[in-house]
C-alpha cells in the first residue's frame, strides 16, 4: 500500500514538472514572437541550448 502511495506520489511530481515545462517553452516562444509552426525539433533544441547559456551567464554575473 505505501508502493503504491509513493509511485502515485512520484506520478504527480512528474506531471506537474511537465505542465511548468510546457507553460515555461510556451511563454518563451511566445515572448519571443517564434510561431510554432516554423520551428523544428533541431532548432528548438538549438533555442533551448541557447537559453540556457544565457541563464547560465546571467547566473554568474550576479
Amino acid at each position: 500500500m505505501f508502493g503504491l502511495i509513493i509511485e502515485f506520489a512520484n506520478q504527480k511530481i512528474k506531471d506537474e514538472k511537465n505542465k511548468i515545462e510546457q507553460r515555461l517553452g510556451k511563454q518563451i516562444i511566445s515572448q519571443a514572437n517564434l510561431d510554432y509552426a516554423n520551428l523544428s525539433n533541431d532548432q528548438i533544441k538549438l533555442l533551448a541550448k541557447q537559453f540556457s547559456e544565457f541563464l547560465k551567464v546571467k547566473s554568474v554575473d550576479h
